[in-house]
């Protein structure tokens, strides 16, 4: 990810619609699961970014133990001063290292598209070793190559990602998918429309391309963040979604 990126990020995360609808939806997938899960879990966050995840895990499970990783030092420096009751740590999802023998809740938010399966399929298997028999693990990636654009460049997009994707990789690193879904799919035909005249029309070579992520107005803030709420809503009640710009997957080892 471009640095400026890190810094928009860290900017908007606690506010942003799309932040907010992230941290909706790992709540209802947490409350969805919730007798899966102890009332002081040891958790796990791979790829902690500036650390809003953690920050929002922490208040929903008041008692639990968490830490966290990243490899960009300035997404290190802001998850500390965020979580300073955390163990924030330097390592890559390639070759992590974990400094607990098993984890309850594991999380990996929109890390794994920077690196590519393959290239990260010996450091996912240690994670899923480290994850306990009844534990689950949260997987959720950018959907659909075809949409990959200047934004994806702006990230460090490598790969975007399919159902049938997510479902394979669950079977190479020996995980058993328990919900797979899109996400954003009421937004998804909004997206598409932004991104459709950036194929058809060649644009000059931009040197540092730049993100999607913008500071919205209040009215379409607060109409996308209600928008995302109903979303996350639905998820508990067992709906799966057919597209979206976004995909999850919520997969245990023994449950």
């Amino acid at each position: 990810m471009n640095e400026k990126e890190y810094e928009l990020m860290n900017q908007l995360e606690d506010t942003h619609w799309w932040y907010i609808g992230l941290r909706g939806f790992l709540s209802a997938i947490f409350l969805k699961y919730k007798s899966l899960l102890p009332n002081k879990p040891n958790l796990l966050d791979v790829g902690c970014g500036t650390g809003a995840n953690i920050k929002h895990f922490t208040n929903f499970f008041p008692r639990g133990t968490f830490s966290g990783f990243d490899t960009n030092p300035i997404s290190l420096r802001n998850s500390k001063i965020k979580n300073p009751k955390a163990d924030i740590y330097e390592s890559s999802i390639k070759n992590p290292e974990l400094k607990h023998k098993n984890y309850d809740l594991i999380t990996i938010i929109d890390v794994l598209y920077t690196t590519g399966v393959e290239n990260s399929l010996d450091g996912l298997r240690k994670i899923v070793n480290h994850l306990k028999a009844e534990g689950i693990i949260i997987i959720h990636n950018p959907a659909y190559q075809w949409l990959y654009s200047e934004h994806d460049k702006a990230v460090h997009t490598l790969e975007r990602y399919t159902h049938k994707d997510m479902i394979n990789l669950c079977k190479r690193i020996g995980l058993r998918p328990v919900l797979v879904s899109y996400r954003n799919f009421f937004l998804f035909p909004l997206l598409v429309l932004h991104r459709m005249p950036r194929y058809f029309f060649k644009r000059d070579k931009i040197d540092i391309p730049n993100s999607d992520l913008k500071s919205s107005s209040k009215f379409l803030n607060k109409f996308f963040s209600i928008l995302m709420k109903i979303e996350n809503i639905t998820l508990r009640l067992n709906i799966s979604y057919p597209w979206g710009s976004s995909i999850f997957v919520v997969a245990c080892k023994k449950c």
